[in-house]
């Protein structure tokens, strides 16, 4: 089992009580994104889940899009928050055994999730989470980091 956590692309901050959504510059990397880990990954995805912020499910449909998005659950979950429980995330991982999944959520949420999943809590920062930016695990006994990638490390 494959799982892949995706920071939403940039998205605009258009003030209080107005959702942010994704720039074109943030559309734009998350299609780059998209387009490289179809080619060049083999990306294949049995479920995309986002949280509940436009930005995140914005980044979502891209990826849902570009992969085909037939039979491909395109599911929220608000634990993906940003003030989300990255060990509730964990347990429902750990549940879902089988399939490969992408996760798009935010910071902080991320961070603590990737180092949660690697066992070591007080890794937080090790992981780099820039807009659009993505870190791969295996989930086979353990969780196990595979690579990431950046908007920023692919070719124009």
């Amino acid at each position: 089992m494959l799982i892949y956590l995706s920071r939403h692309g940039d998205a605009s901050h258009p003030g209080p009580d107005k959702p942010s959504s994704l720039t074109p510059r943030g559309q734009s990397d998350v299609t780059r994104m998209a387009e490289h880990l179809i080619q060049e990954k083999d990306l294949k995805i049995d479920a995309v889940w986002h949280s509940p912020k436009t930005r995140a499910l914005q980044t979502a449909q891209i990826y849902w899009k570009l992969l085909g998005n037939s039979g491909i659950p395109l599911m929220e979950k608000t634990v993906l928050s940003p003030d989300g429980d990255a060990n509730v995330m964990r347990d429902d991982l750990l549940r879902q055994k089988t399939g490969n999944l992408l996760l798009v959520s935010h910071l902080p949420f991320l961070p603590d999730l990737a180092a949660l999943l690697t066992g070591d809590s007080s890794l937080p920062g090790v992981f780099s989470f820039p807009t659009a930016g993505i870190v791969a695990f295996e989930l086979d006994k353990t969780f196990r980091f595979l690579w990431s990638l950046t908007p920023e490390s692919l070719k124009k």
